[in-house]
C-alpha cells in the first residue's frame, strides 16, 4: 500500500489527555504486511482481499498517544451505487486502543493494484 490511510468514526469517541472528548480520526501510515495465520488465510482464499498494518497518529497530534492499525479491505470490482467493497479496521495502543469496525462504503471505491 503506498499512500496514508485516513479513517474518521463520528460516533466514537474517546477521552483526550486534554479532557475533552475526541472523536476517532486518525492519519496513518501504512505499509504492506506479510500476515501470517487467520489474515495470510483469507487473503490467500479471497482474491479480492488486501490486508495492511501501520502507526496511526490521532487528530489532531495532541489528542493522545497513536498506536498501530490493521486494515483489511475488499475490492469487489464493482462500481457505482450499488458496490459492495468493505473494510475491517482494527486499532491497538495509543487513544483509541481497542477499537475496531467492520463495514462496506457509502461512498468512494476501494482498488487494490498490485499483488495482494
Amino acid at each position: 500500500m503506498t499512500g496514508n490511510f485516513e479513517y474518521h468514526d463520528q460516533t466514537f469517541a474517546r477521552t483526550a489527555s486534554n479532557g475533552d472528548a475526541a472523536e476517532l480520526r486518525i492519519h496513518g501510515e501504512a505499509i504492506d504486511f506479510p500476515f501470517d495465520g487467520t489474515c495470510a488465510d483469507l487473503a490467500a482464499a479471497s482474491p479480492d482481499m488486501a490486508a495492511y498494518f501501520g502507526s496511526y497518529t490521532p487528530q489532531p497530534p495532541d489528542l493522545g498517544p497513536g498506536g498501530t492499525f490493521v486494515l483489511l479491505v475488499q475490492d469487489t470490482g464493482e462500481q457505482g451505487p450499488g458496490k459492495v467493497d468493505g473494510f475491517s479496521v482494527f486499532l491497538t495502543g495509543g487513544i483509541f486502543d481497542g477499537y475496531s469496525n467492520t463495514g462496506t462504503l457509502t461512498r468512494g471505491q476501494i482498488v487494490i493494484h498490485g499483488p495482494r
